[in-house]
């Protein structure tokens, strides 16, 4: 109950930065067969059934989709913002695929902030992780904020909470004050979901060693989009170069990192 009581009166205090949003799909829409046509539908799609914590969907793919190999060669870009993993099953009949995705914490507490009447789907552990990244984004923020000085302060507010540590999620960096990259890059989508600010979780590689690594592209003002990788920073930025891995774009990124770009918006030229 004090969680919960804990939960409504930050929600009371910081809904006013986030934008409406749609209204939730009544639950017979998800037990219909959507037909997808394009690329950007499957994407909205996909989109839809993170943004209503749907994690099942029936789907009919158009042939030009199916000879481009989806959906079992979809681009990362597809789902990544709400998921880390998605699996699927055809009906050789009619062609109607049953598809999969597993929620992220970030995407499930992100849908229980925009709609409060569903706060009992969430664990214990991750309506205290809402509570913190409100108390966060209650924390920072001030009338007539830049997209870029509010993403900096949150970017500050995640360095400060946490240390790094090989677990994954969002809840554990912001309860346990531990995470991996993976858990930074969740924890930033998550809050600057909350104010309304567009992001992607970016899953690609480090260029030296070959190992994965995780980081958000973030749209600043203007609607140019830059890579802010606040791992990075809190374990190698330190206190002479706090920010160098925020605000970067596609040309300095590409010198420690590679990631699959298609479906990711492009940075503005060095």
């Amino acid at each position: 109950m004090k969680s919960s009581l804990t939960y409504m009166l930050l929600v009371l205090a910081t809904l006013w930065l986030c934008p409406a949003h749609a209204k939730l799909e009544k639950a017979n829409f998800w037990r219909k067969t959507h037909f997808i046509q394009t690329e950007d539908d499957l994407r909205n799609f996909i989109t839809k059934m993170g943004e209503n914590m749907q994690e099942e969907a029936y789907i009919k793919l158009d042939q030009t989709l199916l000879d481009r190999g989806m959906p079992k060669g979809l681009a990362r870009s597809f789902f990544a913002d709400y998921s880390d993993k998605y699996r699927y099953s055809k009906q050789a009949k009619n062609g109607r695929i049953k598809f999969q995705i597993r929620l992220m914490d970030n995407a499930k507490i992100l849908v229980v902030y925009r709609h409060p009447e569903l706060l009992n789907k969430l664990t214990r552990d991750e309506q205290e992780a809402l509570n913190v990244a409100l108390s966060c984004v209650k924390r920072v923020s001030k009338p007539g904020m830049s997209r870029r000085d509010m993403s900096r302060a949150l970017h500050d507010e995640i360095v400060r909470i946490c240390e790094y540590e090989k677990v994954e999620g969002c809840v554990n960096a912001l309860i346990n004050h531990i995470g991996s990259c993976g858990s930074y890059a969740k924890s930033l989508s998550l809050m600057l979901g909350m104010v309304g600010i567009p992001s992607h979780i970016i899953s690609g590689k480090n260029q030296d060693s070959g190992s994965p690594h995780a980081w958000n592209m973030v749209q600043m003002d203007e609607g140019k989009w830059y890579h802010v990788d606040v791992c990075k920073d809190d374990r190698f930025g330190g206190k002479k170069n706090p920010h160098k891995h925020f605000g970067v774009t596609d040309e300095r990124m590409e010198k420690l990192h590679r990631w699959d770009h298609y479906g990711y918006p492009p940075t503005p030229q060095q």
